[in-house]
């Protein structure tokens, strides 16, 4: 059986608490895993509890399967956390690790013994978004045996997610505000440690530019580019099972190929997955965003008509390539839309589709929205001389508002400072 565990830590070094975790539930049950991106929230406490206790909690969900039984499985997680540091405190003190079986498949358990309560799923699993917003990127489908909605659908009926940050790093000489920053392997690897820093969920890395006007490459030169950054990456976290989950941006299938052993998320920019790019996402396992676009690179004169209702146009869209996703048995839980903000949209329809994003929340997928830098932002920014570089401020404050409202990626640059003003909205 498939179970799902929740983890927590809030005291001492969060992230190694979560890592040995891990590595004690890998060694023990002997089965693959997989783990949801980090999140860091602030602590739940009760009113009147001491101001000490309001400490962030680290926060994360893994998968693992075994044959074990539900109180063997919660009578190893309880003797771990006893390893691990944990002990007997008052309800909402801080802890070291907090373990805690969130679903085991479609069952359902109630067990009352001594101290230890065991009830699955776990019974305040649709009132934290914490623990929702961990699930979402592992089932975000799969239906609550008790309410018999959806991992995705429960999150946002809940209102209170948050989203996995995508931080850009682009391997290329002239993407349109940092070209030619990051090929330089030293200023790459630094920007790495600041997102893991920040916990930034998810790294994108591009090689081919998609600016307007910019030189289309070949998908051997993209992949020249992409090798010594995939092989930094691949050696930093060869024995971590908690770490960035690493995406490549292109819209060469040769390209995500070669590139599927190293990352865990394709970010198709084609905005039209052919039979080739169909085939791929039946062989393989990566997660698969599905952007709309009308041109790659993009073109400022190739848009939707500007008299068509540009929302109502990207949702048949959206709907024909599901349903090819469907009837190729491509399983949906793996793929996420992006409407591609500044991809064949004038400024007005990229400013339409971000104040109507909810309306793309009745497809049973992931949202992704990159709107970070881009030249529809200038309709909107004071200065009206600043390029795409100086538009950090409006891309924080867009990020901000899309948060509130439940987008499940945000892709930007700098995106640590994003992460940073998300934390700090969290304690207000």
């Amino acid at each position: 059986m498939k179970y799902y565990i929740g983890l927590g830590s809030n005291v001492g070094e969060s992230l190694s608490n979560l890592e040995h975790a891990a590595q004690a539930i890998l060694k023990n049950f002997k089965s693959d895993i997989r783990v949801s991106p980090i999140f860091r929230n602030p602590a739940l406490v009760p009113e009147g509890a001491p101001s000490s206790w309001n400490i962030p909690f680290l926060n994360a969900a893994l998968e693992f399967q075994t044959s074990e039984s539900p109180q063997e499985v919660l009578r190893f997680l309880k003797s771990l956390e006893v390893k691990l540091g944990r002990t007997p405190k008052e309800r909402w003190a801080p802890r070291e690790i907090d373990l805690d079986i969130l679903l085991c498949e479609d069952q359902t358990f109630h067990l009352t013994h001594h101290q230890n309560q065991l009830c699955i799923p776990h019974p305040e699993l649709t009132n934290r978004s914490f623990v929702l917003d961990c699930l979402k990127h592992l089932i975000p489908n799969f239906k609550i045996p008790s309410n018999n909605r959806s991992i995705l659908e429960n999150s946002r009926s809940l209102g209170k997610s948050q989203p996995v940050w995508v931080g850009i790093l682009n391997l290329t000489p002239d993407s349109f505000s940092d070209g030619g920053t990051y090929t330089n392997i030293d200023l790459f690897q630094s920007k790495v440690v600041q997102y893991e820093n920040t916990f930034i969920g998810i790294l994108d890395i591009g090689a081919e530019s998609t600016r307007p006007g910019a030189t289309v490459i070949t998908p051997e030169e993209e992949w020249r580019r992409l090798t010594p950054a995939l092989e930094f990456l691949n050696e930093r976290y060869k024995d971590r099972i908690f770490k960035p989950h690493i995406s490549i941006d292109t819209r060469h299938i040769e390209t995500a190929k070669n590139a599927q052993k190293y990352v865990h998320m394709i970010n198709d920019v084609s905005g039209a997955p052919n039979d080739d790019w169909i085939e791929f996402l039946q062989q393989s396992s990566c997660d698969y965003v599905l952007m709309h676009s009308l041109s790659v690179p993009a073109n400022p004169l190739l848009t939707l008509d500007r008299s068509c209702e540009p929302v109502q146009e990207i949702k048949s869209w959206l709907e024909e390539k599901l349903e090819i996703m469907v009837r190729s048995n491509i399983d949906l839980n793996r793929i996420i839309f992006d409407p591609g903000i500044g991809f064949g949209k004038t400024p007005e329809q990229s400013l339409l589709l971000l104040k109507r994003i909810e309306e793309f929340y009745e497809f049973p997928v992931r949202i992704y929205v990159g709107h970070s830098r881009k030249s529809f932002i200038k309709s909107i920014q004071i200065d009206k001389a600043a390029v795409a570089k100086d538009r950090d401020w409006e891309s924080i404050g867009i990020s901000m508002n899309l948060s509130k409202r439940g987008v499940d990626f945000l892709r930007v640059h700098e995106a640590h400072m994003h992460a940073r003003a998300f934390y700090a909205s969290q304690e207000i």
